[in-house]
């Protein structure tokens, strides 16, 4: 591509795009108990906060200076 393109736009922020997600088989989370889902889920909202901050602070790290 060097050999034909002449310019490139850098936008780190306006295409970033990552699908991150969890999964259990349905049947395996139907035989926990419910005090075990219920702890499960509270960790799920533990790491969504602790994970944006991570990718946040990545974010920050890696802007490209003025």
């Amino acid at each position: 591509m060097g050999e034909v393109v002449k310019f490139t736009t850098e936008d780190w922020g306006a295409s970033y795009s990552s699908g991150m997600f969890v999964v259990m088989n349905k049947d395996k989370w139907n035989s926990l108990t419910p005090d075990i889902q219920k702890i499960i889920e509270q960790i799920n909202e533990e790491y969504v906060e602790k994970q944006g901050k991570v990718w946040d602070e990545i974010d920050k790290a890696e802007e490209m200076p003025p």
